[in-house]
């Protein structure tokens, strides 16, 4: 039923989009989508049956368009993209309004990521390796990710403005059972007189709520009981920044498409915690992360990628300043055509935990095709 009706929303969008775009250069609706069936063999580490099977690593549906409006909103853009790679379930990915005010500015408004970083950002049907390796951690701190919130994008032909307000849990349908806090985030991207090159920074500030419990403060999340009172609830902030660059060129047949990136924050999971401290006077251990990673394609079908990267949970503490995880991930691409690409790549995963070493080697074949 679920996949009826969205071929049966696909239908009517397109159609509408059809009725509506005359005279509107680029506007119109159109729905479209990608996907990703892959094979894993996991490891599970010395002593353990590694995981083997068939898996799908997303498998988007999205509708999108952009309409003509008038004098002072001269456009509005939509675009709603939904994750159905379950059989029972799906997930909801990007769903906004985006009213152009002219051509180099435009608001947000819906379900959008939040503007930190440029990993986190990249478009999934373009990964350049098969998974993102920094995303998750940063989303799991609430630096990054799907949120609720209303965006300013500013273009120009030197740099771009990214800047918003989130509400910050990500799946929220109406104000209720949420913390009363909000979080902000900003994001610039210079465009310097060099072909192919994009630096950015990014900023990004989460909220804390903190609820006092049998003499204890910590951290509350979607509890819903925050309670009017300093004696039993808090307010703290998270803070994290970073920079990267993006840089792709052509030459010949060949093409080159490298990123790196590097950043740091507060890991509020790891308070620094003085006696008598009240919940908003905690401080943070920082965590800090870097990656590299390029594709190389050699000619229009066939190509190589590669990525480093290092992800440390506590820079400050020396309980924890051995704890950390490196990955490098070697691969090949196939290019079949425009539309389908073959990702064959090998994972090697070093883990230390108080000192330590864990590795895992993990394998993934990968088809990503887009429609």
């Amino acid at each position: 039923m679920k996949k009826i009706l969205l071929v049966v929303l696909a239908v009517c969008v397109s159609a509408v989009g059809t009725a509506w775009a005359g005279g509107c250069d680029g506007c119109g609706a159109s729905v479209t989508g990608y996907m990703a069936p892959n094979f894993r063999m996991i490891d599970k580490g010395e002593g353990n049956n590694s995981d083997v099977g068939f898996g799908m690593a997303f498998n988007r549906v999205v509708f999108q368009g952009k309409y003509e409006v008038g004098e002072i909103i001269k456009h509005v853009g939509f675009r709603v993209e939904t994750d159905i790679r379950q059989t029972t379930s799906h997930g909801l990915q990007w769903a906004f309004i985006q009213p152009y005010f002219n051509e180099h500015v435009s608001l947000k408004f819906g379900r959008v990521k939040e503007p930190f970083s440029r990993e986190i950002l990249h478009p999934t049907s373009k990964l350049l390796t098969v998974d993102r390796h920094i995303g998750g951690n940063l989303v799991g701190l609430g630096y990054g990710g799907f949120s609720y919130g209303c965006e300013l994008h500013a273009t120009h032909e030197m740099f771009k403005v990214h800047a918003g307000i989130y509400e910050g849990q990500g799946a929220q349908a109406v104000v209720n059972n949420q913390d009363p806090m909000l979080e902000y985030g900003a994001r610039f991207v210079l465009t310097p007189p060099v072909e192919g090159l994009e630096i950015g920074a990014n900023v990004m500030m989460t909220a804390l709520p903190g609820v006092k419990e049998n003499g204890v403060w910590g951290l509350c999340r979607d509890d819903g009981t925050y309670a009017d009172s300093d004696s039993t609830y808090q307010t703290n902030t998270g803070l994290a920044f970073g920079a990267d660059v993006d840089y792709q060129q052509k030459f010949g047949t060949a093409f080159l498409w490298a990123q790196a990136e590097i950043g740091m924050g507060d890991n509020y999971m790891a308070p620094d915690i003085s006696a008598g401290d009240e919940w908003e006077d905690y401080d943070f251990y920082s965590f800090m992360y870097f990656y590299l990673k390029g594709l190389l394609m050699v000619n229009e079908q066939f190509g190589i990628h590669l990525c480093f990267s290092q992800w440390d949970p506590n820079t400050d503490s020396d309980a924890g300043k051995d704890n950390e995880t490196t990955m490098i991930t070697p691969g090949v691409v196939y290019k079949w055509c425009k539309n389908l690409r073959t990702q064959a790549e090998v994972q090697l995963v070093k883990q230390k935990t108080s000192g330590d070493d864990l590795d895992y080697t993990h394998v993934v074949l990968q088809n990503v095709f887009t429609w």
